[in-house]
């Protein structure tokens, strides 16, 4: 559907046309779920390329646009392509967008995860700890976003040894997930399952 969409897109109103990039855009986040990231890091690199000519660097839907990229280098496992890039992506939301826009915080937590898969567990402790307590302050202790902002800083802590302070927070993201989402909620059923993990670790 969605590549039936783009080819007739891009005959009728042209490969730069606001409504091709789109379709592009759409056709590309849906080879990525099938699994297809190759196909995808090529659709996106051309959607950033475009972007970029005709919206400029600084543009909100550019950097939606390296931002989708880089989750896709990430997801190949080119950690240092997607840092390069989310810390870009970074820079230029905080500069255009603000500290507390839901796209800067997003960046934050993309860019904590990659360093955190690079093992720079320090700096990703840093950011995931920024992201949490601009997730509470803005969105609530028991909003999804801060449950999974939580939970991102317990792992880390985690993977520093810190097996009490990651416990604590398990202890207490798990029950705000019950609540908020429910015992059958995949979050709810993960966090459980990381805290089962730590028991036996926690000294």
């Amino acid at each position: 559907m969605f590549e039936d969409v783009l080819t007739r897109s891009r005959r009728i109103l042209g490969e730069d046309h606001p409504d091709t990039i789109t379709a592009a855009r759409n056709l590309a986040v849906t080879l990525r779920l099938q699994g297809n990231y190759a196909g995808a890091r090529a659709m996106f690199d051309d959607i950033l390329t475009r972007r970029q000519q005709i919206l400029g660097k600084d543009h909100p839907d550019t950097i939606i646009a390296a931002r989708n990229l880089a989750r896709t280098l990430w997801l190949q496992g080119d950690y240092a392509g997607a840092r390069t890039m989310f810390d870009d992506v970074l820079t230029r939301s905080r500069r255009i967008l603000g500290e507390d826009h839901p796209y800067t915080i997003a960046a934050t937590a993309n860019l904590a995860l990659t360093v955190r898969a690079q093992g720079d567990y320090a700096r990703a402790q840093t950011m995931f700890d920024d992201v949490l307590t601009r997730r509470q302050r803005i969105l609530g202790k028991d909003h999804p976003d801060t449950i999974t902002a939580a939970a991102n800083l317990a792992v880390t802590l985690q993977l520093q040894g810190n097996y009490p302070g990651a416990r604590a927070i398990f202890n207490d993201v798990l029950t705000r997930s019950r609540l908020a989402l429910g015992e059958d909620h995949p979050h709810t059923i993960s966090i459980r399952q990381a805290l089962t993990d730590l028991e036996g670790r926690v000294i």
